[in-house]
């Protein structure tokens, strides 16, 4: 006969009782997906616990858990629930088991193991409308005759979004021109005498949840830098 055949078949046997408990039952149920809103960096995540236990040979059990591997918590008295706090960003490993145990100084032993995955997602970026914050300039100021670059800035806005140019004002016996760029906008200018002229760009900066508009004053030098 192979003794070591029947060993091995006698030890799977304990093992498998050891395991499941017989007549213990043990469920865990909760929500395992998060999405956090705006703002949010963190969510508590709630598991809840059911019990179905007719082995009254028992002395005592006991609930433990670890959280991404490291000691979370040890109840006594088989608690119903358990709040996981502050879970950021990321896959959370919960694993939770049941253990039982006898007043006569033995080892406790796992009658029932749960792994749970949390997941927690990052908040969607939120959307918005443009709004213009400031202008800049390049270079400052821009010369007769030469050319130079204006820049718009944004305080916000997201998604795709739209920039028109114009040239609001100039004043007569000038020639100008703009050449819109996106978030930026060409201009060069000439005056046949030495002052210094007022030239006034529009913005409209747009995307499909709304629409600003601001107005910016060229700063300009009112004599050449070259010698004509």
């Amino acid at each position: 006969m192979n003794t070591k055949k029947i060993f091995s078949i006698f030890l799977l046997f304990i093992t498998n009782v050891i395991y499941c408990g017989g007549n213990t039952q043990f469920d865990v149920s909760g929500q395992t997906y998060y999405q956090l809103t705006y703002g949010q960096t963190s969510v508590d995540a709630r598991l809840d616990f059911t019990y179905s236990d007719y082995n009254n040979d028992i002395d005592y059990s006991f609930l433990s858990a670890t959280l991404d591997n490291s000691p979370y918590m040890m109840y006594q008295n088989e608690p119903a629930y358990r709040t996981f706090a502050n879970l950021g960003v990321g896959t959370h490993t919960i694993v939770l088991k049941l253990n039982k145990g006898y007043n006569n100084g033995g080892p406790s032993y796992v009658f029932d193991e749960h792994t749970v995955t949390i997941t927690v997602e990052a908040a969607p970026q939120p959307q918005l409308a443009p709004k213009i914050s400031y202008f800049s300039q390049s270079p400052d100021p821009v010369y007769n005759g030469g050319t130079g670059t204006v820049y718009v800035h944004l305080s916000q806005g997201t998604g795709d979004i739209t920039y028109s140019w114009y040239l609001s004002y100039t004043p007569s016996n000038m020639t100008a021109s703009i050449t819109p760029q996106g978030d930026h906008s060409q201009v060069q200018y000439y005056i046949p005498y030495n002052i210094r002229p007022t030239i006034n760009f529009t913005c409209v900066v747009s995307n499909s949840l709304g629409t600003d508009v601001k107005s910016y004053q060229l700063n300009v030098a009112a004599l050449y830098p070259y010698t004509w």
